[in-house]
């Protein structure tokens, strides 16, 4: 992308959403105001009407199965877990994303409809996560089809999930990957000041306010609310990537390096002044398209058909 473009794409963004973000109270009229808003993302997607979508109850966590034919259901599963800050989102609001993905690679998709905070805090979302995966383990699909991604908080919770998988001894999935994941709730990360002003979107700030509204009164360095202080041994070949001038950027860059130093097949791309979670604008994005293209040569290369 040209530079005015991407000028004009993060100051659109800023406007739009991350001065909203800055004094969004998590709860009431605001908050409600968010999610409708956030839901209707999903309505513009042309691409989601390419797939079939059928909600499905996963002894009692609300998903939504993508699949390019339902007919000719895959082997291969993406359990996926949407990013909105774990106070907004749903499967709807990222079905383009994940409409690409299954269109690219063929391999069905399981998003989950995870409950949202403040109603509902943690281990709320971490319950109905590892509860969505053995239902899959219990429906006959094995762990080297599956696959565990996640966006912003879906991140978070992809990440956690792993190492809950590790702590419950349940099978490793074959592989997994993470846009932009929110992996410290301590917000300890150097980008968090570096790119305070620089972030077209989240404002760093609110990253406290965040973690009291998800698990209050919780110790965030607990490795199944901030990963980065988790065990990253036997994890799967990983997919990562962020933007350049995001806070959260170094939240992606600290988990690669463990996943590095244990040995673990890493693949790490950040990409200058792309936007938080930039792979769900690809379709007004090249970079996001260049991002998904990579996420399915890698989902494809460890998940073979």
């Amino acid at each position: 992308m040209s530079k005015p473009r991407t000028f004009i794409v993060n100051s659109v963004i800023r406007r739009a959403v991350k001065s909203k973000l800055a004094s969004l109270e998590f709860e009431g009229k605001n908050l409600e105001r968010v999610r409708r808003k956030t839901e209707k993302l999903g309505k513009m997607s042309v691409l989601s009407k390419a797939v079939d979508i059928t909600e499905t109850d996963c002894d009692g966590v609300r998903t939504e199965l993508f699949q390019k034919d339902k007919e000719k259901p895959s082997d291969r599963v993406i359990l996926y877990f949407h990013g909105g800050a774990y106070i907004a989102g749903s499967p709807q609001s990222h079905q383009d994303m994940t409409a690409r993905l299954v269109l690219k690679t063929g391999i069905d998709i399981l998003s989950v409809d995870y409950r949202l905070a403040p109603e509902h805090t943690y281990p709320s979302q971490l319950n109905e996560a590892i509860t969505a995966y053995r239902w899959l383990l219990d429906k006959g699909h094995h762990a080297e089809k599956i696959a565990i991604g996640g966006d912003s908080a879906g991140g978070n919770l992809a990440l956690a999930t792993f190492h809950n998988i590790k702590k419950n001894k349940l099978p490793v999935p074959k592989a997994g990957f993470c846009l932009s994941p929110l992996t410290d709730l301590l917000a300890t990360g150097e980008s968090n000041k570096t790119n305070l002003r620089k972030d077209p979107m989240i404002p760093g700030n609110r990253i406290s306010d965040l973690a009291e509204a998800y698990a209050p009164g919780e110790d965030y360095s607990d490795p199944l609310l901030s990963p980065l202080y988790g065990d990253f041994s036997d994890f799967p070949p990983m997919y990562f990537t962020a933007g350049s001038t995001e806070v959260l950027r170094d939240d992606t860059l600290r988990v690669v390096e463990k996943l590095k130093k244990e040995g673990i097949d890493v693949t790490c791309v950040i990409r200058k002044n792309m936007p938080h979670v930039y792979p769900s604008l690809a379709a007004i994005l090249p970079e996001g398209r260049m991002a998904l293209r990579e996420i399915s040569d890698f989902l494809t290369t460890h998940l073979p058909a």
